[in-house]
């Protein structure tokens, strides 16, 4: 794997860690205010 690619791929791994942190952190705070379970696919394809 040369340098560009692998630069791009560590780019791409941490903007999908911080979606899937946002979508945990929001998905928490939806559960509190509603104080129920909604369906967390909802919520992951913001």
């Amino acid at each position: 794997m040369n340098y560009y690619l692998q630069g791009n791929f560590k780019i791409y791994l941490s903007l999908i860690f911080h979606q899937l942190q946002f979508n945990l952190l929001y998905f928490k705070e939806i559960s509190k205010k509603k104080n129920s379970t909604p369906n967390f696919f909802n919520y992951i394809f913001l």
